[in-house]
């Protein structure tokens, strides 16, 4: 129960993160917006650490790991985020976001060797056929066949 509670205020931080940056971003390009919210996130961090690391089971090999993890998530991520956000707005962004799962089976197929169990492969199907739902547009279909009926003349006037 403590983890879905976690999970469903991890989503709704993000959620608000979101619609948050969609006003910052009215004044700032996504590259400053993360330029200050990538390093704010970092000292937080940086500052927070002492209370929540054991340094006496610090590992020097895994450090490269943890700064190419960085540099992926939160920076990359951030950047295209706010990319996303200033284009299309914080609703599809957060939507298309959940995504993520099939991108992290496929990582885990592809980097791990791990084999997807049948409930895995279901719960993917349904995010994908959510995606498909969200995106679909059945005008935009359509008036790529030609003799569609979209409402518009399928040729110069005669």
């Amino acid at each position: 129960m403590a983890a879905i509670l976690l999970s469903l205020a991890a989503g709704f931080c993000i959620a608000l993160g979101h619609v948050l940056a969609r006003f910052g971003l009215g004044t700032l390009t996504p590259l400053r917006g993360a330029g200050i919210s990538v390093p704010t996130t970092a000292l937080a961090f940086l500052l927070l650490s002492p209370l929540f690391m054991d340094f006496s089971l610090w590992n020097w090999r895994v450090l490269p790991i943890f700064v190419a993890v960085g540099c992926v998530f939160p920076a990359a991520v951030t950047l295209l985020n706010f990319e996303s956000n200033r284009r299309v707005g914080p609703g599809l962004t957060a939507a298309l976001t959940n995504f993520t799962p099939v991108f992290a089976v496929l990582g885990g197929v592809v980097i791990l060797g791990e084999v997807p169990r049948l409930n895995q492969g279901l719960a993917l199907a349904v995010i994908l056929a959510g995606m498909v739902l969200l995106l679909w547009k059945p005008e935009r279909l359509l008036g790529t066949l030609p003799g569609a009926k979209t409402g518009e003349p399928e040729g110069p006037p005669a």
